[in-house]
């Protein structure tokens, strides 16, 4: 599909935008020139947000993307099918119809091609892109994924041996240009606790705060690390118990030369952020997908293997060797993600991506591959 023609001379302030989904990202930025269709079956928003969705509302959004009554367009995946009945079991409401139209409605997009630059952000924890999903990378001008596999083409999903796309699906001209559209995304974070911008004073080296049991092997597998032998190495640990409310959570973090941040469902996390916007310095499992605008080891934050023997051990020592380069760490980490990573201003960043007065990091191109 042409990419759709972009008016440059068009401000930033001035973009009618449309935005579809379950974030509002836009909303909360430029609210004055955005248009929110709002998906979430679990959450309604005032009408001064997000008006109901109605058909005679799904018929006038129709027109409006056929006519480019909007200057670009944002829509967020979600994360189950319509009929996945983890999403439709929510039709049994006081609003049946309502919740089917919110359903169904990103869907409907197959049906018509936007005038309009649309922008794809898929937030997902999957490393995949769902077959539901795929006709979104004929429609849009660029699609943001946070779980981007190094080799790429295993975000199709496939029915060859172990289920990812063969030669002869890598060759085919159509999933060639499928594919250069999609660039990393950050997970990112929110910048929702108080910061008067000092660095704090530090009375920990390590802060562990996360959910192990019903999660990845990696953190079993690393908090048994930490408890048999950082301790013995006089490393003073703050391990929390249990959820803490967001006050103490960043309190404590911001106290700790250093955050432990392993992998989960998904590589990419919160908390890789959510340090470095505390002054704690992130201890992160080695990385797996590729990264928008990535903290790099030994300048944002630290990288060990899971699999390397005592690695999150000789990692963690590593850091705490040198105070003085880990607080220069610590203040280049908070200004990247300050930078880069933060819900939702950010999502400016990503807007002028998509109209091309941005460079998008990461972009692939295969015209002269073999």
């Amino acid at each position: 599909m042409p990419a759709p023609e972009i008016d440059e001379s068009r401000a930033l302030e001035s973009l009618r935008i449309l935005e579809i989904g379950h974030f509002q990202m836009c909303k909360l930025t430029l609210p004055r020139q955005t248009e929110l269709v709002w998906t979430s079956t679990q959450l309604d928003l005032p009408a001064t947000t997000a008006a109901p969705l109605t058909l005679r509302g799904l018929a006038r959004l129709w027109r409006a993307l056929r006519t480019r009554q909007h200057d670009v367009i944002v829509v967020y995946v979600e994360q189950w099918a319509p009929w996945h009945w983890k999403a439709f079991r929510h039709v049994i409401s006081l609003h049946p119809l309502r919740t089917l139209l919110k359903l169904f409605v990103i869907q409907t997009l197959r049906f018509v091609a936007p005038r309009a630059p649309l922008a794809v952000i898929d937030l997902t924890e999957w490393g995949f892109i769902h077959r539901y999903n795929e006709f979104l990378l004929d429609r849009c001008t660029i699609y943001f994924k946070r779980e981007l596999p190094f080799d790429r083409w295993r975000v199709f999903r496939r029915v060859s041996p172990g289920g990812f796309p063969a030669s002869r699906f890598r060759r085919n001209p159509r999933n060639r240009r499928r594919l250069e559209k999609i660039h990393p995304l950050s997970l990112g974070c929110s910048n929702d606790h108080p910061s008067d911008g000092a660095f704090p004073e530090k009375t920990s080296d390590l802060f562990v705060a996360l959910t192990v049991g019903a999660s990845s092997t990696v953190r079993v597998e690393g908090l048994r690390e930490i408890t048999a032998a950082l301790g013995a190495r006089g490393v003073k640990v703050d391990i929390a118990e249990g959820r803490l409310p967001r006050s103490e959570f960043f309190a404590r973090m911001s106290k700790a030369w250093l955050t432990w941040s392993p992998h989960g469902f998904g590589w990419d996390c919160r908390r890789h952020y959510e340090a470095p916007l505390a002054f704690s310095v992130p201890v992160i499992s080695a990385p797996t997908v590729v990264r928008q605008f990535p903290l790099i080891d030994g300048e944002h934050c630290f990288y060990y293997c899971p699999d390397e023997p005592d690695a999150l051990t000789r990692a963690v020592m590593r850091a705490l060797a040198d105070r003085e380069r880990l607080r220069r760490i610590a203040e280049a980490a908070h200004a990247l993600v300050k930078a880069r990573h933060v819900w939702p201003d950010r999502i400016e960043q990503l807007l002028r991506m998509t109209l091309g007065r941005e460079a998008a990091p990461g972009g692939l191109q295969l015209d002269e591959m073999p």
